[in-house]
């Protein structure tokens, strides 16, 4: 504190220097394992006393980083540059931010410190005056820019200040130790009611992205320090240039192929031609990038395409109508995805270019990146292609939004596209009894119904929802037989071999033309068998006759009466019990009629 006492005439009262010091202490408190380990202790907070009215970081990158470098005058060196820090942000004061705060490293400015510039580029070469210029300082610096566009972030200088700070440590250590943390950042730029600390992971991952002079490592908790050699930014962004949009929609075909193989239920169809082959199963046609949606409508040159693939096979009318449905991309975020697939193949290309002038950290970083880009670019994959529509006849083009996405492709089409169908009854896993009679689908007395068009039915006209499959009408079906609302016949259609109700339906196949739904009232009633005992042998002492050798035969009549008496609410179904069953397998019938009437009061 003596020592930094040459530079003012009065560093104020103990009380307000008190005040200050209890105010970071109690900061690095709250922020905990935001910062490093030392910085909560009691010993720190002797160290802020010691360094007042600097911060102690601003100290330490002069007097240990910088001190490593012999030509470094330790003493009057550290001074002569404080005090140039000094100077400068008395000439500034009106325009600096927070009160009863340290000079903090963040709060150099190099565009204003020629001495400290030039004791920098005297100490470790003139290549860092670029750097100064591209990334560190100055309205033409990167780090500027990041201010500039985001207010929280402007309203501090946070990403000059980082950016300085990052740069004044870039010294004085080798290996893993090499730069500075993300907690020592923290620790070297936060002051008392300033900005959230998070703000700093926003500064670094824009700084990350734009700086060409900014290296960091990337195991363990990263270290970022400043190189005179430019990072892979200045020739990733050259590349993008090169990076043409037929180049990205290739790409994203590329990808929405790869991811298709892992998607389940639907027979998926990528960028097809517009003579699709009659499809029997769900199909999910999945549009090239150039044909966009918005929430709102369909682009010009969308709706002809989806129109023209849904109703037509080539030059004829197609026939299964209904199981086809569109994946299309959104206007809105289509966007984002050439954004992230342009970084994806600028990194592709440099490391197909470059690979061999690249030195090991540059080689780490392409990669890391190449990686990132492509992750992001599956994400930004799912987000674009979020709108599913159907076409019909009747209803015209419908459509529905994604707003739940997952990391790749086959996984949203897999668990989100298909759940949010079925919720919107647009997929069916089976079919109700409602949905069979609203579409004439079940059988009358009069009006036998073939399985295979009740399933045909589904497929086949886009005025009804869409079934996941033969299983839905299949296992439905097998249901409301079992149940009794119908029955399930074997024959022509006129005459039956079999007749299942209220009972399962052994080897049913829904498509076979011989299976019949017919209405529960024509169940042919079987005469009883009955048990008939033949003459008994004479016994064999030493062999008794197996009971279960007991036959049974057919007693056949040559008429029979029926009567009794039927309230006058159910006399209707005389007709579906008795006389339609009897009448239409060919017996002769003949009807008497009794009547009983009384008279009321």
């Amino acid at each position: 504190m003596r020592l930094f006492g040459r530079l003012f005439e009065n560093i104020g009262s103990s009380e307000v220097i008190n005040k200050v010091i209890s105010k970071y202490s109690e900061l690095y408190n709250e922020l905990k394992s935001e910062v490093p380990d030392y910085a909560p202790r009691s010993e720190y907070k002797e160290r802020i006393k010691k360094s007042y009215p600097f911060h102690p970081e601003l100290i330490d990158v002069f007097r240990i980083k910088w001190a490593s470098n012999h030509n470094f005058q330790r003493t009057r060196g550290v001074l002569r540059l404080l005090a140039s820090i000094v100077t400068d942000l008395w000439r500034r004061q009106e325009s600096l931010t927070g009160t009863n705060a340290l000079i903090h490293i963040s709060d150099v400015n190099f565009a204003n410190l020629d001495a400290l510039s030039g004791q920098l580029k005297k100490l470790y070469g003139n290549g860092y005056d670029a750097v100064i210029t591209a990334d560190v300082s100055g309205k033409s610096s990167n780090a500027f820019r990041i201010d500039k566009s985001k207010k929280e972030l402007g309203d501090y200088n946070l990403a000059e200040g980082l950016a300085a700070t990052i740069l004044l440590g870039s010294f004085g250590s080798t290996g893993s130790n090499k730069g500075t943390s993300v907690h020592e950042l923290k620790l070297a730029s936060i002051k008392p009611n300033s900005f959230n600390h998070n703000n700093i992971h926003t500064a670094l991952d824009l700084l990350e992205e734009c700086a060409h002079y900014l290296y960091y490592s990337t195991t363990g908790q990263r270290r970022y320090w400043f190189h005179t050699k430019p990072n892979v930014n200045i020739l990733i962004n050259q590349a993008k240039g090169d990076i043409s949009n037929s180049d990205i929609e290739t790409d994203i075909i590329r990808r929405l192929n790869e991811k298709s193989r892992g998607i389940q239920l639907f027979n998926v169809l990528v960028n097809p031609s517009e003579d699709i082959p009659e499809q029997q199963k769900p199909t999910l046609v999945i549009l090239h990038p150039k044909y966009l949606a918005n929430p709102d409508q369909l682009n010009g040159n969308t709706k002809p395409v989806i129109e023209k693939i849904a109703t037509k096979k080539g030059s004829s009318e197609r026939i299964y109508r209904n199981t086809m449905l569109f994946l299309v991309c959104s206007e809105v975020t289509y966007g984002k995805l050439q954004s992230d697939m342009r970084e994806y193949l600028a990194c592709s290309k440099i490391r197909g270019d470059y690979l061999s002038q690249l030195e090991k950290e540059q080689k780490e970083d392409i990669d890391r990146r190449i990686k990132e880009s492509s992750n992001e670019s599956d994400k930004s994959l799912v987000a674009a292609y979020s709108i599913i529509v159907k076409h019909s006849v009747k209803n015209g083009f419908e459509k529905l939004l994604l707003r739940q996405f997952k990391d790749s492709l086959d996984s949203q089409v897999n668990n989100n596209v298909i759940s949010l169908l079925k919720e919107e009854e647009w997929l069916l896993d089976s079919v109700g009894l409602n949905i069979l009679r609203s579409n004439n689908l079940l059988p009358t007395v009069e009006n036998p119904i073939k399985t295979k068009e009740v399933y045909e039915a589904f497929i086949r006209f886009d005025d009804k929802p869409m079934i996941t499959g033969v299983s839905a009408i299949q296992t439905s079906l097998l249901q409301y037989c079992a149940n009794g609302h119908f029955c399930i016949a074997s024959g022509d259609g006129k005459e039956f071999t079999h007749v299942y109700y209220k009972e399962s339906v052994p080897y049913f196949e829904v498509t076979n033309n011989s299976y019949y739904l017919l209405d529960k009232s024509l169940k042919i009633i079987q005469p009883e068998k009955e048990k008939v005992e033949e003459p008994k042998k004479p016994e064999d002492p030493k062999k008794h006759e197996d009971p279960d050798k007991d036959k049974y035969v057919i007693k056949k009549f040559k008429n029979i009466t029926v009567s009794g008496k039927v309230p006058l609410e159910r006399y209707t179904e005389l007709f579906n019990y008795f006389v339609s069953p009897f009448a239409m397998s060919g017996y002769k019938l003949d009807i008497d009629v009794k009547f009983k009437i009384k008279s009321t009061e």
